[in-house]
């Protein structure tokens, strides 16, 4: 089932641009053929002109060699269905939401969906594979650090962060961020960015394990630091006709660009995945999820991780009492 409905899609867009421009000065038909071209699809002329133009919508009215539109208004928003408020009143729910929006602004979005039930609940939920100490997300301090890392990736300003190394002490560190990144199971957040000094070298802190953040006062790095900056690693996977694995790639990968074909001679999907370098350790714990029905392809320097951390497992799991 699709979540929202195609009404609400390409031609809608297409439809309400074409309406909006007519509105006023009116729209010629060489016009209205550019916004269908420009916007829609290569058929989207065959569907929408005769529809728009012949009257069986009867949405525009044709004036001396112009199209004028027929509504009182120019405004062609969209409404929300109620499924769509479900959604919304859904996540309003959500720990996280707090990192996006202040107290009055949830409480003012709960006051206009008042009365639609959530189209789900937290508890609806039993998630066996997510770390049990996920980051504090109702923490003022916590929410406080996020909204400033979020807001310098935005504006590209440098940060100073006081940082909790894993085996005790703190260090400081003043680097550029470049993006937030959230491991869905660890249930924790990372900020990604580089090193002033050291272009190439990335920085990936655990926004938990940040005890302050600051705007640095030193300015960003140059364009020439810019071009050092190292591009998008591919791996290659293999995802066998298994435990309806092709799917719940296709879901665990979403957020990564990749390409999928289905290779004859093996019997198996064949998926290459862009990352970057710094997401590396993240994806090779995602992919491992799967267990045999995703076998790593290439390069070998990642089929050589996982190998070691099979092989680690392994040790750990004959190990003596």
């Amino acid at each position: 089932m699709e979540l929202f409905h195609e009404l609400y899609g390409c031609y809608y867009h297409v439809v309400g641009r074409i309406l909006r421009e007519a509105y006023s000065e009116g729209i010629s038909r060489s016009q209205i053929d550019g916004i269908v071209a420009e916007e829609g699809f290569a058929e989207s002329g065959l569907h929408l002109l005769p529809r728009l133009l012949d009257r069986e919508w009867d949405l525009l009215r044709e004036e001396d060699g112009v199209y004028r539109s027929k509504l009182g208004h120019a405004d062609t928003g969209l409404p929300l269905t109620l499924l769509q408020k479900a959604w919304l009143r859904a996540l309003l729910r959500d720990r996280r939401i707090r990192l996006f929006l202040d107290e009055e602004q949830i409480g003012s979005l709960e006051e206009r969906f008042r009365g639609v039930e959530p189209l789900f609940r937290v508890e609806d939920f039993h998630v066996f594979d997510v770390a049990a100490d996920g980051d504090p997300y109702d923490d003022e301090e916590y929410i406080g650090r996020f909204r400033l890392a979020m807001a310098a990736i935005q504006n590209k300003k440098p940060l100073l962060a006081e940082y909790e190394r894993g085996k005790g002490g703190a260090s400081r560190i003043s680097f550029l961020p470049e993006r937030l990144l959230y491991s869905q199971k660890d249930d924790k957040f990372r900020l990604l960015g580089r090193q002033y000094h050291a272009r190439n070298k990335a920085v990936i802190l655990n926004l938990g394990r940040i005890r302050a953040l600051e705007v640095a006062e030193h300015p960003g790095p140059d364009d020439a630091d810019k071009e050092k900056e190292p591009g998008k690693h591919v791996v290659r996977i293999a995802i066998y006709e298994e435990r309806n694995a092709l799917e719940r790639c296709m879901l665990q990968f979403a957020s990564y660009d990749k390409q999928t074909v289905f290779d004859d001679e093996k019997g198996c999907y064949l998926c290459d995945i862009s990352y970057d370098p710094m997401e590396e350790t993240e994806l090779l714990i995602r992919i491992l999820s799967f267990g045999p029905v995703v076998e790593v392809l290439g390069p070998e320097g990642m089929r050589e991780q996982v190998r070691q951390r099979v092989q680690s497992q392994m040790k750990r799991l004959v190990a003596p009492l």
